[in-house]
């Protein structure tokens, strides 16, 4: 089971909910060689002044939006563009995807406000 099938995987029945091709929009971003993983993207966002957003993906409550520039400017565009490609869509879909369903799946799979291990559920339970 790859990066991809742990952070789906998690969800656990919630993918109903989610884009449909939301899991290629994140197997974009997880095919970068600098990111490749959800803890490293959200360092990047971090590191890139979003500390605040992301934190209130992974704080209990409501989760602040992430606009399609903001994450745009915090990859870049020449990586947004590569990550698109990768997920075989356009770039403005890409950024709308990933800024729609980005912040739930990253609340859905936290708790105390930090991401819970691969394979782990916020119940507890191994996936």
């Amino acid at each position: 089971m790859g990066i991809l099938d742990d952070i789906m995987g998690g969800l656990s029945g919630a993918e109903s909910a989610i884009h449909p091709q939301f899991p290629l929009a994140l197997e974009g971003v997880l095919s970068d060689p600098e990111i490749g993983s959800l803890e490293a993207l959200l360092a990047l966002l971090q590191r890139a002044g979003l500390g605040g957003i992301v934190q209130t993906w992974m704080d209990p409550g409501t989760s602040l939006p992430i606009a399609p520039d903001q994450l745009r400017d915090a990859l870049g565009d020449d990586r947004v563009h590569r990550m698109a490609a990768h997920a075989g869509m356009s770039t403005e879909v890409f950024l709308g995807i990933l800024t729609q369903h980005l912040p739930g799946l990253v609340d859905h799979l936290s708790s105390s406000g930090r991401l819970l291990p691969a394979g782990a559920s916020p119940t507890g339970d191994t996936v």
